[in-house]
């Protein structure tokens, strides 16, 4: 039984050795600076969330990264559902002018890609709505 084992390492042991070489360390340069550039961009978008005001940068926040639904953030706002849609509205435009360097795609998902009011599919296939929140 020793014997066996010994002679399966050898084997495994010159299996080993007709491998190539492990290949050099994987480069990570472009994750870096992808990394590099999103922290970037971030800065900027946290810049100009700043500029709004207190209103459009709340409803912003609760639609868009919090992803609770307008009659959601209207109930934890304590204003009515159509103020939360155009406070949100304003806001993703100015963020879209104000952040020129965030392309379409990743405004999206920067501001919460909604869908538009006509969507009707986009509304009907979205995911349930969480749990509101006590502010």
């Amino acid at each position: 039984m020793m014997r066996n084992q010994r002679r399966a390492a050898h084997r495994y042991d010159a299996a080993l050795y007709r491998l190539p070489p492990s290949s050099a360390e994987p480069d990570h340069a472009d994750e870096v600076a992808a990394r590099l550039d999103d922290e970037r961009r971030m800065r900027e978008i946290l810049r100009e969330l700043a500029t709004l005001d207190r209103g459009a940068r709340e409803a912003i926040v609760l639609v868009a990264l919090e992803g609770l639904t307008y009659p959601e953030a209207a109930v934890a706002l304590g204003v009515p559902v159509g103020t939360v849609r155009s406070r949100v509205a304003r806001a993703r435009r100015r963020l879209r002018h104000g952040v020129p360097t965030v392309a379409r795609a990743s405004d999206d998902a920067v501001t919460g890609s909604m869908p538009e009011p006509w969507d009707r599919t986009a509304i009907k296939n979205r995911p349930g709505p969480k749990a509101v929140r006590d502010v």
